[in-house]
């Protein structure tokens, strides 16, 4: 296998996940530890991907994956405690086959 193409793979799969840990490092920084950062993204991406899928409309299924992680930010930033890895092993239940 050729070196260049693992590593393009790497970057390019590796931009997804800069987003939730610079997301992380803000919400650290303030304070709050949030384990169930990918939680929330596994979730909204399997909404996006089955509302996109069934209606055809990209946009749509980007607003529903907003929702969804939303939804999710919404229960650890009102029950605190261990919400983040209670997100997190809900999320890959929920979307790993």
């Amino acid at each position: 296998m050729d070196v260049l193409v693992i590593l393009q793979a790497g970057v390019a799969s590796g931009t997804v996940l800069l987003f939730a840990t610079l997301g992380e490092i803000f919400s650290q920084r303030s304070g709050i530890m949030n384990l169930g950062v990918e939680g929330m993204m596994l979730i909204g991406a399997m909404g996006a991907f089955s509302v996109a899928v069934t209606t055809g409309n990209p946009w749509l299924g980007l607003v529903v994956a907003m929702i969804l992680g939303g939804l999710l930010s919404q229960i650890h930033a009102f029950i605190p405690d261990f919400t983040g890895l209670l997100v997190m092993s809900f999320s890959k239940t929920v979307t790993l086959p």
